[in-house]
């Protein structure tokens, strides 16, 4: 098996209403911030499905 070096994995687990969602992100050698923004977005889209 190659070897990747470090690997960088963030996880972010959440609830909207009844369902739940798991988002992840891998970076290979480097460190970077989790897209906050779009979480928040694909959770909004979430809230608003279970509305209609």
């Amino acid at each position: 098996m190659p070897d990747l070096g470090v690997q960088y994995q963030h996880h972010v687990f959440v609830r909207a209403g009844d369902t739940t969602a798991h988002f992840r992100e891998v970076n290979g050698g480097q460190k970077t911030q989790f897209p906050a923004g779009l979480v928040k977005q694909q959770v909004d889209r979430l809230s608003g499905a279970q509305h209609r």
